[in-house]
């Protein structure tokens, strides 16, 4: 029996963690690849804390979002629906150990860059060059999760009519859109902007189906108190 209050949870859910990422992602700049460059974008963005902040919050939204959407498959048993359970769950969890060490450390080192002395701006210099790329690579790994596992949500729902076909074609693409664009961006052309454009699809994803978890209409053997 489907448990429309996970459903609806899923749903109200999906919205929120839309808006997070479209607000967080919208308003975060351009990382040059240039290390002094970098350090001073981040120091001289009057608003770093609150941007990290909500993207870092969405992350524990994804949680309650996808066990409210798998809730709505008829085969709660898919190996498609398990997998992507597990991924976006350790996907979240990469993703705001991530998210937070712009929040704090590299926070950190830009507002001390603008006021040590040359010797040690060569130190933090080392600093920041020494874990960027962990933190690309864990970025890497959280997004490609979760990118992998809507795909498998949108092949669910080519199984499933539970919600609208557009959606698990859209899902698919969407998926796929992403996980290349956060590949090719991160690894082959060093540019976030890159990775970027290529995520409104998985946004406008994420928003159509918290509108259709909203939308869904019990099963018709459901109680009334479902």
């Amino acid at each position: 029996m489907v448990n429309m209050r996970l459903v609806r949870m899923g749903g109200y859910f999906a919205i929120i963690v839309g808006l997070m990422q479209l607000v967080g992602n919208g308003l975060h700049p351009p990382i040059p690849a240039d290390t002094v460059e970098a350090l001073g974008v981040i120091a001289g963005l009057s608003y770093w804390i609150p941007i990290h902040v909500v993207i870092s919050m969405s992350y524990f939204m994804f949680i309650p979002f996808v066990l409210g959407a798998a809730a709505a498959f008829k085969d709660q048993g898919s190996p498609f629906i398990i997998v992507a359970k597990y991924l976006v769950i350790v996907g979240a969890g990469l993703g705001a150990a991530q998210i937070l060490t712009h929040l704090t450390y590299f926070k950190y080192l830009a507002d001390q860059y603008a006021l040590a002395d040359p010797a040690l701006q060569q130190n933090i210099i080392f600093s920041y060059e020494s874990f960027w790329p962990y933190n690309v690579a864990l970025e890497i790994a959280h997004l490609v999760a979760i990118f992998v596992a809507v795909s498998l949500f949108g092949m669910e729902l080519l199984r499933d009519d539970v919600l609208p076909r557009w959606l698990a074609w859209l899902g698919i693409a969407a998926g796929i859109a992403a996980t290349v664009g956060i590949l090719a961006g991160k690894i082959i052309f060093n540019n976030d902007i890159v990775f970027g454009v290529s995520l409104p699809p998985l946004l406008i994803w994420i928003l159509a189906v918290g509108v259709n978890l909203l939308r869904l209409k019990p099963p018709a053997s459901a109680s009334a108190g479902d």
